[in-house]
């Protein structure tokens, strides 16, 4: 209870279905995120079947706390890098359903009244729905938003920039690729540069992974940034 203190928990099937039931109901947003946490750490150890994992998952679709869903979203992206071709078409097609639901109750732009928490989870849940969900039509919306941010950057709010980025590298092609290393070389700002700089990293054709990869090694980038464009890359899955 509370959700405090440092260890791990591991949850007997009586008590899982007894928690599960009043995850959102009673539960508090710090002992769900210590669920969560506990259930995604023993998947890992493997004392728990990433079934029952994914299972819990399933119940997340109403969730508005961000420290929930980084969890959540991290884990998605440990799995999407471990798991073989078939599996992961599996893996997509159940994070759609938790995340696309989640999507369409917070919606694609800023509310009046909503917290800066809120509107930093809007862009971490379609972050992920169109990117290592693959969900098409998210895809297409964040294209969509990406040409209207490149005619007008007032138009889209500022925390949804990275997540239609990063979904239009995870899509993109050549020409993405070429458009996205000129703004990187062209860069405003450092913010700007360090941005397109770890976009280049989210693009899957192997001959481009292979240029991004030349890019940090001939002094472009300085050091710590091509570091860290590098481990994007080493964590990309070949289109």
């Amino acid at each position: 209870a509370g959700g405090h203190g440092f260890y791990r928990g591991r949850y007997s099937d009586e008590l899982m279905s007894g928690l599960k039931q009043s995850l959102q109901r009673i539960l508090s947003s710090v002992e769900r995120f210590g669920l969560i946490n506990d259930t995604w750490a023993a998947t890992v150890a493997g004392l728990t079947p990433l079934s029952e994992y994914l299972n819990l998952l399933d119940l997340l679709r109403d969730e508005s706390d961000i420290n929930v869903w980084t969890t959540v979203i991290g884990s998605a992206h440990h799995l999407n890098r471990i798991l073989d071709e078939a599996q992961r078409t599996d893996l997509q097609e159940r994070l759609r359903a938790v995340f696309a639901p989640a999507v369409e109750r917070i919606g694609w732009s800023v509310r009046d009244g909503e917290s800066e928490l809120e509107s930093q989870l809007r862009g971490d849940l379609i972050a992920v729905l169109g990117t290592v969900a693959a969900d098409k039509g998210c895809q297409a919306q964040a294209r969509d938003l990406y040409s209207q941010y490149e005619r007008n950057a007032n138009a889209v709010d500022r925390n949804l920039v990275p997540a239609l980025i990063s979904i239009v590298a995870h899509t993109g092609t050549p020409a993405d690729y070429e458009k996205f290393y000129g703004k990187f070389k062209n860069a405003q700002t450092p913010q700007e540069e360090q941005r397109y700089l770890f976009a280049l990293a989210g693009f899957r054709q192997p001959d481009l992974i292979e240029r991004t990869c030349r890019l940090t090694v001939n002094g472009e980038p300085v050091n710590e940034r091509a570091g860290v464009a590098l481990r994007g890359v080493q964590a990309q899955r070949l289109e």
